[in-house]
């Protein structure tokens, strides 16, 4: 597995490019000042998540040397270009992590058809030109890829539906697998115990919500802890968020408690919370939904995207109207008043046991890559 950052205890990895190599970096300033030309030039923000993924990057070569029987390319925007991507003698799988691969060059296109089309006019961009950068980027994806081996796998019926209407991907095999959760560490804990650990109170109702980045736009952690603010009666319920770059709320109504990237560690934070919320905006599948739910903990979040084959509304979660965070509050006190009534724990731990289990959904991908290689 080749990875941009490498993570401790995935054995499997080779982190590309070396730290040390001087090639890879010099690519890496060019990409930079290309990021700057975007912002610049098209008043992009450094969140927007756009990339052209024009700038060659030599992992190819490295590709190469392994000699695989099949490339399975998951998040690539800036590890391999489009172009190299054409170059790849071998069959191709494409997992859709997000929109990337079948757009113009925006990772969540929202309410635009355009990737349905040819791209042009595109909104990120903030563009009314038919022949603009997303265009280009997207006429590049068509004529490179058009006749290359590309299976394509969507993790939820939404992406699928999204593939399937798509320019680029609509003449494609595409394939629905959901990803997979680790249901031997994503498990129920005690839930005071994880209180305890946490420093957490052992008597309120814990709403508990994160992510990388608290302050995302995407994520829409900040509407959400608005409204929280405003709605909430802190002597009965306490919210809890994870992630880096917390804003500046009232610390009585609100506890941070910084990044987790240990995944044991997000099991037990998981338990602790009577419910969590997820306010992003598009999910292409929901990781952190299904990690929830296999500890037991029912989820609030919008009924957009891949969280539609997750959460079971009103049976082991709540699946608000899209962009409606009145009703996402509404969502969190149906949860707090249904938990008072019964155990969502055995719902939400079941479903995702007999869907998305690890193990089931690796099965899945190695069927694939058979039919790929016979």
């Amino acid at each position: 597995m080749i990875v941009r950052n490498h993570f401790r205890g995935v054995e499997s990895s080779i982190r590309y490019p070396s730290k040390w190599a001087l090639y890879p970096r010099l690519l890496a300033k060019v990409r930079a000042i290309n990021n700057k030309f975007l912002e610049t030039n098209y008043h992009l923000l450094p969140d927007s998540f756009y990339h052209t993924n024009f700038s060659p990057t030599m992992i190819a070569r490295a590709i190469d040397r392994l000699n695989p029987n099949i490339v399975h390319l998951h998040v690539f925007p800036d590890l391999i270009s489009i172009r190299e991507i054409s170059q790849l003698n071998m069959p191709i799988v494409i997992t859709l992590r997000d929109y990337w691969p079948m757009t113009g060059g925006c990772h969540f296109p929202f309410d635009c058809q355009g990737y349905q089309k040819t791209c042009g006019q595109c909104p990120v961009l903030h563009s009314t030109d038919p022949n603009d950068l997303s265009h280009k980027v997207w006429q590049q994806k068509e004529i490179l890829w058009s006749d290359r081996n590309i299976s394509v796998v969507a993790p939820s019926s939404w992406m699928k539906e999204c593939a399937e209407r798509s320019s680029l991907f609509g003449n494609k095999q595409i394939h629905l697998i959901p990803n997979g959760i680790d249901t031997t560490i994503f498990k129920p804990h005690d839930k005071q115990r994880t209180r305890n650990h946490f420093g957490l109170s052992k008597n309120k109702k814990i709403v508990l919500c994160g992510s990388h980045d608290l302050q995302h736009q995407h994520k829409g952690i900040v509407p959400l802890l608005s409204l929280l603010d405003r709605e909430i009666n802190e002597n009965n319920v306490q919210v809890v968020a994870f992630g880096t770059n917390p804003p500046k709320m009232d610390r009585s109504k609100f506890k941070f408690i910084g990044s987790i990237t240990d995944r044991a560690e997000m099991a037990k934070i998981f338990s602790a919370a009577d419910v969590f919320v997820c306010p992003t905006r598009t999910e292409s599948f929901g990781l952190v939904i299904a990690e929830s739910m296999a500890c037991g903990t029912p989820v609030v979040a919008f009924g957009v995207g891949g969280p539609l084959d997750i959460i079971d509304h009103r049976q082991n979660g709540y699946l608000a109207a899209p962009q409606n965070f009145e009703d996402i509050y509404k969502g969190i006190q149906w949860v707090i008043d249904e938990t008072k009534k019964t155990s969502f724990s055995g719902r939400c731990r079941e479903k995702i046991v007999s869907n998305f289990d690890i193990t089931n959904i690796a099965k899945q991908y190695l069927d694939l890559y058979q039919t790929l290689v016979h």
